[in-house]
Formats: C-alpha cells, sequence, structure tokens
C-alpha cells in the first residue's frame, strides 16, 4: 500500500492549460470533496477535500488528502496544501504556499516577486528559483482558468512545489462530459505536462461550476496513477 504514496504527495499538484474559456463567475468561496482512486483498477483509496475564499484582491485556498476505509487501516496518510497570495487583474499572485505531511516539519514556498524569486525551505535545506510573471504553485493553479474569467491562459508556466519549481507545457484537449456521481456534467478537459517528466496531469473542469475542477488524472515518473472525481461542490460557504 506504501506504493501510492509518491503521487498522493503530488497529489494537489495542478489543474490547468489552454486556450480561454469561462462559464460563471468563480464562486468566493466553496468545498469541493474528491474521492481518490488508484487508476489502474479503480480501487478507493481515500478522500481529498478541497476549500477555497477569495474576494477579489486576495485568495487563500487548501486541500486535505487523507487514506479512508481500507486503506486507511493499512496505511494511514495525511497531506495537506495551503496557498495565500493576492489576485491582480485576473492573475493569482502566490505569496506562500506550504505542505504538512503527517507529522513531518512544515515545507514552505515563499514568493518574492520584486526580487523574481521562489525560496523553498524544505527540511532544513534552502533552495532559490526564478520567478516570471504568471508562475503558480500547485495548488493557485486549481483556479487558475476560474480566476482568468475567460482571458487568455498562457502555454507554458513554472509550477512551484515543496520540491522545487517545474516548467510546464499547457495544452487544451477540448469540450467533453464527464461522468460522475455528481450526474452527466459539460466540462472541459485539459492538460499540464511537466517538462521534467516528473508528473502528467489530466484535468475537467466543469462549465457549470465557473470552471471549477470535478475531475483529476494523474500520472507520476514511476507510472502510478490516481484518479480523483468530485463527489460534492459546496460554494458560498
Amino acid at each position: 500500500m506504501r506504493k501510492f504514496v509518491p503521487v498522493l504527495a503530488l497529489c494537489c499538484a495542478a489543474f490547468l492549460a489552454g486556450s480561454a474559456f469561462a462559464h460563471g463567475e468563480w464562486p468566493a468561496a466553496g468545498r469541493i470533496v474528491f474521492e481518490v482512486l488508484r487508476g489502474e483498477d479503480g480501487v478507493k483509496l481515500g478522500e481529498s477535500e478541497h476549500r477555497w475564499r477569495q474576494d477579489g484582491k486576495t485568495y487563500e485556498m487548501s486541500t486535505v488528502v487523507q487514506t479512508t476505509g481500507l486503506a486507511g487501516l493499512l496505511y494511514d496518510f495525511r497531506y495537506t496544501q495551503r496557498s495565500a497570495g493576492a489576485i491582480e487583474a485576473g492573475r493569482l499572485v502566490p505569496a506562500r504556499f506550504s505542505v504538512v505531511q503527517q507529522d513531518r516539519p512544515e515545507d514552505v514556498a515563499s514568493f518574492d516577486w520584486s526580487a523574481g524569486e521562489v525560496e523553498i525551505a524544505r527540511r532544513a535545506r534552502l533552495r532559490n528559483y526564478p520567478l516570471a510573471r504568471g508562475d503558480q504553485d500547485v495548488l493557485s493553479v486549481w483556479h487558475l482558468f476560474a480566476a482568468l474569467n475567460g482571458k487568455e491562459p498562457p502555454e507554458t508556466l513554472q509550477l512551484v512545489t515543496n520540491r522545487g519549481a517545474y516548467q510546464a507545457d499547457i495544452t487544451i484537449v477540448g469540450s467533453e462530459t464527464a461522468s460522475l456521481d455528481l450526474g452527466e456534467l459539460p466540462v472541459r478537459h485539459v492538460k499540464l505536462i511537466a517538462r521534467s517528466g516528473r508528473l502528467a496531469i489530466d484535468v475537467w473542469l466543469s462549465e457549470a461550476h465557473g470552471s471549477l475542477p470535478v475531475r483529476v488524472l494523474m500520472r507520476d515518473d514511476r507510472g502510478q496513477v490516481l484518479d480523483q472525481r468530485a463527489i460534492r461542490i459546496e460554494t458560498g460557504n
């Protein structure tokens, strides 16, 4: 059961891609609960809960991933990500991104936009990476398209994790229908591929929910696959 942990640690990794689209405004606050499945055979591993709040000038969001049921009995895993920053002209500008896994010390990425760099503190080590306009952490990108609200997204950007910063290419696949417990939802399928080869993500954004993510299928460089499917969406709280 331990072999799925590396993917869960990236779980929260990024939801973005393509060409401009928007259906409805980005809700000011909300909560999405996902069931987390092992992609190869569909075995349920756990659940993740994502919350966000924004007022048009600032934002904050968090995601908690944890094993449940039989998987939780075999391996107790909990992983929390948080992101906070500003909103400028429909663009998310992260200030701080953090990760806590179980009882390990917090990993923190601090964004210094005036200096054009991000400092990542992980396990008592500091690393600095250059920043460019539009770069995101792997949690803030969950709402990249919702914040853009129809503006043209970038074709590439740098994704900041608690481990490093990686250039990624963004591609739009097209309009589809997602079959979920929530029902049949019209979605836009988008894809992100890290040039390092560490991660590939397919994301389905709901056109009826202000471009909120309702499904994400993730593959890592070890060939492990996780499928997150929304089972509950709440907005305005």
